[in-house]
């Protein structure tokens, strides 16, 4: 039983699932009333770095 929701049993998969989230994430923290700079600032970084490995994935599988 997978425990995680975000690992689908497959590395690209779970690379989309931790992307989209982080997007969603980096969207919900942009409100400084809900999140403080700083961490905003890292959730964006984090968002960031799943796309680059989401589009390293992409051009592998090419």
């Amino acid at each position: 039983m997978n425990l995680n929701p975000l690992n689908d049993g497959t590395k690209s998969g779970t690379v989309d699932n931790l992307a989209a989230l982080l997007r969603h994430i980096e969207a919900a923290s942009d409100d400084s009333e809900m999140c403080d700079p700083g961490l905003h600032l890292v959730i964006k970084v984090a968002s960031a770095t799943a796309r680059e490995l989401q589009a390293f994935d992409d051009k592998k599988e090419s």
